[in-house]
């Protein structure tokens, strides 16, 4: 077995390390409120609970039973990330590549996630749109509003569902206590051949004894791209201004005692002028619109039950093209509208009847009513002869945390029952153990990406009932971690994993033309991933680094590179990310960071056969300096005035999938090049209320 030392790893290290220090006291750990990142000690940063591996009240980094990142938003101010993208870059494992009609989405540990393999949370509302589960990343989710980012960078399903197959990333964004006043701030990025970025956002909030009111809103207008972009046909043409990224979003959200009450819309807007080979006659924008309505209530029965209960009303409509498509563009793009609506309903409990057990379950149901226009707005049915269809799915998902001497255990797993592929679940279990200043974890996890409505309206083929016989992919990820902090002002940690996806879902197309989806064979990949910080008085740095590679017996075409069976297509298998925060003074810091990525594969071209023409491209250097000061206004104004990609480095976004079918317009799109030497102004306003 190739893959057999990354199991066998697990037990030898709990075995020599874990069990002989078992009979050792653990230290009570040190917490701490994170929102100020630069006065708290690394002891208790790795200390502060996060709640998106667990739920409920949730656990230390440390004791998670999943592989955690956190991100402060000192952090994220420091670093002069302008959106989530640049945000989860920061991330080991994360990387990014581009989808159809501008979008783009993110790689988890090489693994192209962004349909439906990936959940995007906003203060507990699921983000990913409804017809595809996708998300559509830049210049998206105003980073000065948030408090701060949760990442699972593994397998979420066990408690998130078929949505979080590989990633989960829970964003918290600052409450009504922490604006207290008025809050706003500004940003604009340019090249030399004019804008990327111009956004502005705005915060309310007001806390009293027993009401909490926030409110946020941002808007934008982006341009992911000011270089020449050449298709896989060799035509070429200027991409400056053809893909706008381009955010509206509100969240305002009411609290009284254990009621909160929540409103959020969220729009986006992006485009192409491209079409697989084809330069299209003018470039299309693409509206994303998503709106929330959301009821929950916590209520404590006693000091060990809690129960949770919530009703969201969702509605977004995905891949709206604004305009009509040009009669010289109707052959070769063309796209449907989808509607969607969801009722969904939740009812959790948290029972910790004393330090040494906790347990955390719920129920879910999910009621989508879905309807499809193409873009003249004619009916474009489904496979029951009509323009809409409902399906519905219930969940039901437990998990129990029992602490013990030797380690503390967690069991779990959900099961969903859907409408139309019946039952899917995933276990999970993981053992951590905190020990002084170490830890390590050992976790084993069945992880699933249920089919999106729209996939299922374009399954391959029926039953013999007329029912689309697409079924849930199903992944299985083992991981060990081990994390030691060697002085007060150093901490390292590393992990290992392997993730088979198996019943892969692609889109594909056959001979004579058609289309849909299927249910493909095994992808996944395997890898290491490590990070050390290092926090002193004069400031901090970060470092980390990832590396993936393929399983050999990859064998869903869509996402191999056949020049090098180790990689998955248009993911860089090594990457190394540098950051730090140097103060100057009390209010004035200098905050450098260096993201390296090595090469990575792209179709770039067809060959002579009419078969895709597959390139490794060079590495990226992506270095950036930002210079912040906090004290203007006697620290009312923040500003920020930097530069992204310094060097002028070559970076691309591919396409993580490829078609051999010349009749696929959709199939092959050329890497998009991304802005070269971008400065960047912030500008942030704090007006606290007395």
């Amino acid at each position: 077995m190739k893959n057999a030392p990354i199991f066998i790893a697990p037990a030898l290290l709990w075995a020599c390390i874990v069990a002989p220090l078992a009979a050792q006291e653990d230290e009570k750990p040190a917490q701490a409120n994170i929102e100020w990142f630069e006065d708290i000690s690394l002891e208790e940063l790795v200390n502060t609970k996060v709640a998106v591996a667990t739920g409920g009240a949730g656990v230390s980094q440390r004791e998670a039973p999943s592989i955690v990142s956190l991100v402060t938003a000192d952090e994220i101010r420091n670093s002069g990330a302008r959106d989530l993208m640049e945000v989860l870059r920061l991330v080991p494992g994360i990387e990014f590549g581009q989808d159809i009609q501008g979008v783009v989405g993110m790689y988890v540990r090489g693994n192209w996630a962004n349909d439906g393999k990936m959940l995007l949370l906003i203060d507990g509302i699921e983000m990913n749109e409804l017809a595809y589960y996708s998300l559509q990343l830049g210049n998206r989710v105003d980073v000065g509003q948030i408090d701060r980012v949760e990442v699972i960078r593994g397998p979420g399903s066990a408690r998130y569902g078929g949505v979080a197959e590989l990633a989960v990333v829970n964003i918290i964004t600052r409450s009504a206590k922490s604006v207290q006043g008025v809050a706003a701030n500004g940003l604009y990025s340019a090249t030399e051949n004019g804008y990327t970025r111009r956004n502005v956002a705005a915060s309310a909030g007001t806390s009293t004894r027993n009401w909490d009111i926030v409110a946020h809103g941002n808007y934008g207008q982006g341009n992911r791209s000011d270089q020449p972009y050449t298709t896989v046909l060799g035509k070429t043409f200027s991409a400056n201004k053809t893909q706008p990224m381009n955010p509206l979003h509100a969240n305002v959200q009411a609290s009284y005692k254990g009621l909160r009450l929540l409103f959020m819309q969220d729009n986006y807007t992006t485009g192409t002028q491209t079409s697989g080979g084809d330069v299209l006659s003018k470039p299309y924008k693409t509206d994303f619109l998503n709106s929330h309505y959301d009821l929950r209530y916590e209520h404590k029965f006693s000091s060990s039950l809690t129960m949770r209960t919530g009703y969201n009303v969702a509605s977004t409509s995905s891949y709206r093209v604004l305009g009509a498509i040009d009669s010289l563009d109707a052959e070769v793009y063309s796209t449907y509208q989808d509607k969607i609506l969801r009722g969904l309903g939740i009812l959790h409990a948290d029972y910790v009847p004393n330090d040494k057990v906790s347990l955390y379950a719920g129920l879910e149901h999910r009621y989508d009513w879905v309807s499809k226009l193409d873009i003249a707005g004619e009916p474009n049915l489904f496979w029951n002869g009509k323009n809409q269809i409902a399906v519905s799915f219930g969940s039901v998902f437990a998990q129990a945390i029992w602490k013990t001497r030797i380690a503390t255990f967690t069991f779990g797993g959900r099961a969903d029952r859907h409408s139309i592929y019946g039952i899917n679940g995933a276990p999970r279990f993981a053992a951590t153990r905190v020990f002084g200043k170490s830890h390590v974890k050992l976790l084993a996890s069945g992880s699933y990406r249920s089919p999106s409505p729209i996939n299922l309206a374009y399954s391959d083929s029926l039953s013999a009932a007329g029912v689309p016989q697409l079924r849930p992919e199903r992944t299985r990820v083992f991981e060990i971690e081990y994390g030691l902090q060697l002085s007060p002002k150093l901490y390292v940690q590393a992990n290992a994993f392997t993730g088979a996806i198996d019943r892969v879902i692609v889109y594909a197309v056959y001979s004579g033309g058609d289309d849909g989806y299927i249910n493909a064979n095994r992808s996944g990949s395997y890898g290491l991933e490590a990070e050390v910080r290092y926090k002193d008085k004069w400031g901090y740095i970060t470092a980390n680094y990832s590396y993936y590679e393929a399983f050999s017996d990859n064998n869903t075409p869509n996402y191999r590179v056949f020049p090098d069976s180790s990689y998955l297509l248009g993911a860089a298998p090594s990457k190394f990310t540098l950051k730090a925060h140097i103060k100057i003074g009390k209010s004035l810091s200098l905050d450098p960071s260096c993201i390296f990525l090595s090469g990575k594969y792209a179709v770039t071209g067809v060959n002579a056969d009419s078969t895709a023409l597959q390139t490794k491209l060079a590495p990226s250097n992506l270095l950036n300096l930002y210079v912040n000061y906090t004290a203007l206004w006697n620290g009312r104004i923040a500003i920020s005035l930097g530069g992204n990609n310094l060097l002028a480095s070559p970076y691309a976004l591919p396409q993580p999938y490829f078609s051999n079918s010349p009749a696929n317009y959709f199939a092959n799109d050329a890497p998009l090049m991304l802005p070269r030497r971008e400065a960047t102004l912030r500008m942030a306003v704090q007006l606290v209320r007395k």
